[in-house]
């Protein structure tokens, strides 16, 4: 952490990183079956904070299914965020809510 991103393993530089092209945006995550991601993501609580500099507002288009999932991506992702930083809940509750509610999601796709 002090030397910075350059003295990773090969490793550790790719995984647990992640990138997505979702609305022309790059959406990069961790992946949390990594333990010290998922320490990171977990138990920092201002490690989510947005300062609003990288927000994106993104127009939709209406006509498409209301199943559809990518349709509904960035409200998704926010409330899964917003849910993984309430800390109102211990983290085994919000594990929980979290399950349910993709279970949830899948069970409509």
């Amino acid at each position: 952490m002090e030397l910075g991103d350059k003295y990773l393993s090969e490793t550790c530089a790719n995984y647990p990183r992640q990138s997505f092209l979702v609305d022309k945006f790059i959406d990069k995550t961790l992946t949390l079956s990594c333990p010290e991601a998922c320490r990171l993501v977990l138990l920092n609580p201002d490690l989510l904070v947005s300062d609003g500099t990288n927000v994106h507002h993104i127009s939709r288009d209406n006509s498409k299914s209301e199943y559809d999932l990518v349709h509904y991506f960035w409200r998704i992702r926010e409330f899964v965020i917003g849910l993984i930083r309430n800390r109102v809940y211990p983290l085994w509750q919000r594990m929980f809510l979290l399950g349910t509610f993709s279970r949830r999601l899948e069970a409509i796709v």
